[in-house]
């Protein structure tokens, strides 16, 4: 009780809605225009330590462009954490500086453990009873999958492709243990994203919860938003399937959301939550566009409810993690979709703007926030007001010719950063 009020305390002075930035990590495969060796999209970031605030700026009369990290460290020192880099018609014009400021700055050397350890303290809310939510957000290519998901175990990927699931089906027992035989580690593969390891940890804590006598039992739903189409990842939890549409959204009178249709899984182990994973992670809607060549094509969202019980007080807890990878921005003349690929561009960027203006309705503290102008809003309408705890992951693509992008994330993400929400709604 008294870990759980102080971690609330600590959340509560650090902001309602914490807003950590990542630099997009240097050679990562799969991304189009934004992953090119030579040219503009050269490494031009430099590794720092304790990053808090970031400037971007275009050097005045050179034709180069720099993004600088300054550390908001208690020496004072700044740290120039980019090269000059020859532009081919682009970056920011001459002169030009933008800072903004934030929970946290990643460079693009950070490990994805480095990142999660920044987001962990907020995964453990779940168990105590609190709706959670972890969502990444930026431009098309800027490594927002990458950041939340990471790299799925090839062994696991191989097992759900090939239609053989999981070992066994993942089951329900009386006592809220898993199943003889079943996998109780929490250890994850360092390429692991956010979604793996805060499974992950949360398994882990509900295990050392046992010995204050707390018992906990999870459920795990996947889907996605498609073209404003509702779409379960998971219709079965054996074998691999294509993702179920005709789900709809329930709205209850104290601002809950409930999906009608939705398929729940129960999971006991890192394992069962790894091998659902993966397989919605192949059920996902992704295309190969001119900017990126695994284009997530819709919004991805996993939930995990969580149900606690202790024995001796009967005191019962009941929280929710739903961690979001966010389909990116893009425009459309510069990722050169058409038909199919146009219809989903489209659709991204309508619900994105749709999160904006809720966003900014949070923050002018209107009466009226619009939840319910796209399905992604309504879905997020739980962990957005509220006793709820968020966290957004802004990822800023490296490549200088898209700063104009990576701008409009960076400003959005510091809109985010100071929404104030009412904690006794």
């Amino acid at each position: 009780e008294v870990r759980r009020e102080l971690h609330n305390l600590l959340h509560a002075l650090k902001g309602n809605i914490r807003v950590v930035c990542r630099l997009r990590p240097a050679g990562l495969a799969g991304a189009g225009l934004f992953n090119q060796e030579s040219g503009n999209s050269a490494e031009i970031y430099r590794t720092f330590d304790g990053g808090r605030a970031l400037e971007l700026s275009g050097l005045s009369g050179t034709g180069l462009r720099e993004v600088q990290l300054k550390s908001n460290s208690k020496d004072g020192k700044e740290s120039r954490l980019a090269t000059p880099h020859k532009l081919n018609g682009g970056g920011p014009p001459p002169g030009s500086r933008w800072t903004f400021s934030f929970d946290k700055v990643f460079e693009p050397a950070s490990s994805q453990a480095e990142v999660f350890a920044e987001v962990a303290p907020l995964c453990q809310s779940a168990l105590d009873g609190y709706k959670v939510v972890i969502f990444a957000y930026g431009q098309t290519g800027s490594g927002k999958t990458h950041t939340m998901l990471g790299d799925v175990s090839s062994d696991v990927e191989s097992r759900v492709l090939s239609g053989r699931g999981s070992s066994r089906k993942a089951r329900r027992t009386d006592n809220g243990v898993a199943p003889e035989g079943s996998k109780a580690s929490s250890e994850v593969d360092a390429g692991a994203g956010v979604i793996p390891r805060a499974l992950g940890l949360l398994f882990q804590k509900a295990e050392e919860a046992k010995t204050a006598g707390w018992a906990f039992e999870f459920e795990a739903s996947l889907l996605e938003v498609y073209n404003e189409e509702l779409r379960d990842l998971l219709p079965d939890s054996t074998g691999p399937a294509p993702p179920t549409s005709g789900l709809a959204l329930q709205h209850g009178l104290k601002g809950d959301v409930t999906v009608t249709g939705l398929t729940s899984h129960a999971v006991h182990s890192q394992s069962d939550a790894t091998t659902l994973l993966a397989k919605a992670t192949a059920a996902r809607t992704t295309a190969k566009t001119s900017c990126n060549e695994h284009s997530s094509r819709s919004h991805s969202i996993c939930v995990l409810r969580v149900s606690g019980f202790h024995q001796e007080s009967g005191e019962r807890v009941r929280g929710c993690l739903s961690l979001v990878d966010l389909a990116g921005s893009e425009r459309i003349k510069e990722s050169g979709v058409s038909g199919a690929r146009l219809k989903e561009a489209q659709s991204i960027n309508k619900s994105l703007s749709a999160l904006g203006d809720v966003i900014a309705a949070l923050a002018a503290k209107e009466k009226h926030i619009p939840f319910r102008n796209s399905k992604l809003t309504s879905l997020l309408q739980p962990s957005l007001g509220g006793a709820s705890k968020a966290l957004m992951v802004v990822n800023v693509a490296a490549d200088p010719s898209n700063w104009n992008e990576s701008l409009c994330s960076l400003r959005f993400a510091q809109k985010v950063s100071g929404v104030s929400r009412d904690r006794n709604k």
